[in-house]
């Protein structure tokens, strides 16, 4: 007979230091949390770390053993994480979602946001998909899962879609509903729009102040404006 999977249920103010016996464990305590977010451990040896001061409003479902989630400090973040085996999400300082973001990974996959960055509502994550596509000749997997990279300094628009294996740099903007993949991949200080998202300009910066940058900002030096 097999044996029933057991799955723990944290919610709200249960969202702080913990650890069980199935090797779970939550480092570090939100400085708000809303009363229905969710924490499911629902396998082994999965990890959330919280830095400083922030502001969480997202569920997290660890589908599958060896899943890490780390936050790091000043983050703002309302949506839904669901990782699966030895999967990673690493989100940056300071980022700022103002309205759902979700992220899905599978079968090993990292997910990194830099630090600074600002997503819009219905900003989604995909590294991978939810049902195998097969070469018929070759009986291979050709939707395989991909790790997702975004650097600092990243506005993502309404409806924004990364999907595996998806790179945005340091300080790029992508249009509203636009669709990055892997075979187009983003550079730093760049415009991109469109399905598949593509460069329309190079050498931009952004604001959230709304004040142009100086003259003399080097892009490469990352900076949040």
């Amino acid at each position: 007979m097999s044996r029933m999977p057991c799955v723990t249920v944290l919610r709200g103010d249960e969202i702080t230091d913990y650890s069980d016996d199935r090797g779970n464990r939550i480092i570090g305590t939100p400085a708000v949390v809303q009363p229905q977010t969710q924490v499911v451990f629902g396998s082994d040896n999965c990890t959330v770390r919280f830095g400083e001061d922030v502001n969480w409003m997202t569920h997290i479902y660890f589908n599958d053993e060896g899943g890490s989630v780390e936050i790091d400090d000043g983050a703002q973040c309302i949506g839904q994480l669901e990782l699966g085996r030895e999967c990673t999400v690493r989100i940056g300082k300071r980022l700022n979602v103002t309205g759902m973001f979700s992220v899905v990974t599978e079968d090993g996959c990292t997910v990194e946001v830099g630090d600074n960055c600002l997503f819009a509502d219905k900003a989604t994550i995909r590294a991978y998909d939810h049902h195998p596509i097969f070469d018929l000749d070759t009986r291979e997997r050709i939707n395989i899962a991909r790790d997702v990279s975004i650097g600092s300094d990243v506005w993502l628009g309404y409806g924004v879609q990364l999907m595996g294996g998806a790179r945005v740099g340091h300080g790029s903007v992508v249009g509203t509903m636009s669709i990055v993949t892997a075979s187009n991949p983003i550079g730093d200080h760049c415009l991109a729009v469109g399905q598949p998202a593509t460069v329309k300009r190079e050498r931009i910066a952004w604001a959230k102040n709304g004040r142009p940058p100086a003259s003399h900002m080097d892009p490469g030096a990352h900076t949040a404006c």
